[in-house]
């Protein structure tokens, strides 16, 4: 036991595998092994068992891990009796027992579920995966979670060990290597070890995206790497998401396109521009809409008017979008090219 506790202090995989392959033949190998099991599997499905099963075919309960696995590609749906929620699967047999005050859908391979007022996550083997101790559970991915205890915020894995403790005002989810945080309401982001990686110095940061985020100061927004450095000044009244390494930006009150490396490609000089629909973004200006692809350019001209009744329209689908002269409708496609003239009134 002494040997066993020394060498699996941590609870890893990485432990467990080493103590299995040397010690076989001790007492708590059984245990060992279903903890390894558990870590290498829990809350990621079928294809997970799968390759466990092929690295370690030595497993002692492998004719356990077919029921695990047949679980894991079954529906589960939520049922209640007696006050108590639990899931059943399409045939309607009971696949988690009802033990829980309240349960939520399954997302995949894993749902929340509560006891009381406090939440945690199971897999469709009915494991936990996030205790069930926490004031909230949110963004949980490949085995991590953000929770809230006490009204702070922490990130922890599925043996409820702190990764980043909960300690920050708010925090981002764990879908990154980077993840924003606030202290003493400043902002900066914090790595999956807890380690603080670009200082909390903002008064927002919002999640990195394609190695970029967006941060605000003095209620003006740049762009930042991954490492900190300023790609983009804070210095903007709003920088959109980026999609395909593009962003809408705004300043002065006029739009504009940047790419990642901060530099504008499409000038500052829209009223606005719509999100891009199909690779394409709807560019207007005094009254009149272009279009402008990924790159920044302008490949419809700011001659056409928006349709009525809503901008959404006027986007592009399948290469097409609608627009008007005047009262008339026509389609053009992503060329500018006139697909049905304008001869049909709005």
């Amino acid at each position: 036991d002494a040997v066993f506790s020394m060498l699996t202090r941590n609870r890893t995989a990485e432990e467990f595998e080493v103590f299995v392959e040397q010690y076989p033949e001790n007492r708590n190998v059984n245990a060992a092994w279903r903890s390894l099991y558990e870590l290498k599997t829990r809350g990621r499905g079928a294809e997970s068992i799968e390759e466990f099963m092929d690295s370690y075919p030595d497993y002692p309960f492998i004719d356990e891990l077919a029921i695990d696995m047949e679980s894991t590609m079954r529906e589960q749906f939520p049922y209640v009796e007696n006050g108590k929620w639990g899931f059943i699967d399409q045939s309607g047999h009971v696949a988690i027992p009802n033990t829980y005050d309240w349960v939520e859908r399954f997302e995949g391979q894993v749902a929340l579920v509560g006891m009381g007022d406090k939440s945690g996550c199971i897999d469709k083997t009915g494991r936990r995966v996030i205790p069930v101790k926490y004031d909230a559970v949110e963004g949980y991915h490949e085995g991590l979670a953000t929770v809230e205890l006490n009204g702070r915020f922490g990130i922890v894995d599925g043996r409820g060990v702190n990764l980043i403790p909960d300690i920050y005002e708010d925090l981002g989810l764990p879908l990154s290597d980077r993840v924003f945080a606030s202290k003493d309401g400043r902002y900066g982001y914090v790595d999956l070890e807890g380690q603080e990686v670009i200082p909390l110095q903002y008064d927002e940061a919002l999640p990195f995206n394609d190695g970029l985020a967006v941060v605000e100061s003095n209620s003006l927004y740049g762009l930042i790497s991954r490492d900190g450095n300023i790609v983009a000044p804070t210095e903007f009244d709003f920088i959109g998401q980026f999609s395909q390494g593009i962003a809408r930006v705004k300043k002065n009150g006029q739009f504009g396109l940047m790419d990642g490396t901060g530099r504008l490609v499409l000038p500052l000089e829209y009223d606005r521009i719509r999100e891009f629909s199909s690779g394409m973004a709807v560019l207007l200006k005094e009254g009149k809409i272009g279009y402008a692809d990924t790159t920044g350019q302008v490949v419809v001209p700011v001659v056409y008017e928006l349709m009525e009744g809503s901008d959404k329209l006027s986007d592009f689908h399948n290469g097409f979008a609608s627009v008007r002269k005047g009262r008339n409708v026509g389609v053009i496609n992503r060329a500018g090219e006139e697909i049905i003239p304008f001869q049909y009134e709005a």
